[in-house]
């Protein structure tokens, strides 16, 4: 066999191998290949998309999920802003790209533990939304603290990914956002956010 044509054999069993291996790899471990995941919108390095407690490829609505947190608790314990656009590097002040940003702040006067997260995401043009839920777990708050909690793809103390396949990220129309929080003993708290046309923007 010419040596050209063995080199033409060896790199189509290369690229076919490449390929083969790309469309089985399964990151998380959901069952997806994570090429699946990009076309569906589910998250390649996360199992449980919404957070509903089932994996991605057996739960029949992986972007969607009713709120499971309950109505109960002290009121006026907890309250948080909610920023979906024109951030700003809280060391520099220079614009940062547009991200999830909550300031949650305890009022109750106690210390608050057990904090899950409720968010929906509608797209204002299809109708179409995502749900997700979360339990932050390293989140935890002193009487009168306040703290600032990053969605986003870093991975600094603060940050918490995001599905990098959401509609927030990859769809430029206008959003609307409603976002519920809870705490042990502490009743619901939510607030709506509009988010303008253009997706998540890169900082200036």
């Amino acid at each position: 066999m010419k040596p050209a044509l063995m080199l033409g054999l060896a790199a189509c069993l290369i690229l076919a191998s490449h390929t083969t291996y790309a469309a089985a790899l399964d990151t998380d471990g959901d069952g997806l290949p994570d090429a699946a995941e990009n076309v569906l919108g589910t998250d390649p390095m996360n199992a449980d998309t919404n957070g509903n407690g089932i994996p991605d490829s057996k739960d029949k609505t992986p972007l969607n999920m009713a709120n499971p947190i309950k109505a109960g608790g002290a009121t006026g314990g907890l309250t948080f802003t909610y920023k979906v656009e024109d951030n700003a590097d809280p060391a520099t002040g220079k614009s940062a790209d547009d991200h999830l940003e909550i300031a949650l702040t305890n009022t109750s006067g106690a210390y608050l533990a057990g904090l899950v997260m409720f968010q929906q995401i509608k797209d204002d043009v299809t109708g179409k939304s995502e749900e997700t839920f979360r339990k932050l777990d390293t989140v935890a708050l002193k009487a009168g603290a306040t703290q600032t909690l990053h969605f986003d793809t870093k991975t600094a103390p603060g940050h918490f990914r995001v599905n990098p396949n959401s509609m927030y990220v990859k769809n430029p129309n206008p959003k609307s956002f409603t976002v519920t929080f809870a705490a042990d003993g502490i009743a619901p708290v939510s607030v709506a956010v509009h988010k303008d046309k253009g997706g998540a923007e890169t900082a200036d």
